[in-house]
């Protein structure tokens, strides 16, 4: 499976020619955890917190007419649900942070802050998109454990012909690896955290054990 950011782009260009709608959406590879991080499997049962409000969070910014939206929430979820899978022996998902008896540690990704700086011409648009994303852990009754933090910061350029800029709905693509950098060493961090490493061995758990 392969997902990625999507941006929609939007210049308001003279009457006679109209609105411009262009897509850049990003590709990468999140079929299983071994691609992004290359950890053994833990052998526990794992729960995901996903908000519903987070998971249709949009971000944008606009300048001239000029509009870049970044759908950060769908991409970001669908990232974390792949990580999460591929590393452990079982994942279910929530809306919320609540007491989950029969597994073993919830798991909460959120996307901290975004902010799109959008600068451009007639036939140029740049890009920088700042975000911070963060992971907590809590043991199976809702107690905090661990949590960090990581930055992206992406910067990109597009340049549009006129023949693009005459037609609409043009689709082109666009890297956020930035972004995937850092949720990977989120999990990275988790993955060899001493206090998550401590409270999985006190249930018998150990990292990097294959799951029976």
């Amino acid at each position: 499976m392969r997902t990625g950011l999507v941006i929609i782009l939007s210049l308001v260009m003279l009457p006679s020619v109209g609105c411009f709608h262009a897509k850049i959406a990003t590709d990468y590879p999140t079929d299983a955890a071994t691609v992004l991080l290359g950890h053994p499997r833990i052998p526990a049962k794992a729960v995901l917190v996903l908000s519903k409000k987070q998971k249709k969070r949009k971000d944008s910014a606009s300048q001239l007419g000029l509009k870049v939206t970044v759908k950060t929430g769908d991409t970001f979820a669908r990232l974390n649900r792949a990580i999460a899978s591929g590393m452990f022996q079982d994942v279910v998902e929530i809306d919320k942070v609540a007491p989950s008896p029969g597994y073993d540690l919830i798991l909460e990704p959120k996307i901290e802050s975004v902010e799109a700086q959008v600068h451009g011409i007639l036939y140029s648009m740049r890009s920088t998109t700042f975000a911070t994303f963060s992971l907590t852990a809590y043991d199976r009754t809702g107690r905090s454990i661990w949590t960090d933090s990581s930055q992206a910061k992406h910067e990109s350029e597009t340049m549009f012909s006129l023949r693009l800029l005459l037609r609409r709905n043009q689709v082109a693509t666009e890297t956020y690896e930035d972004f995937v950098i850092a949720v990977k060493e989120l999990y990275d961090r988790f993955y060899s955290s001493e206090p998550v490493l401590n409270y999985l061995s006190s249930l018998g758990i150990r990292a990097g054990e294959t799951a029976q």
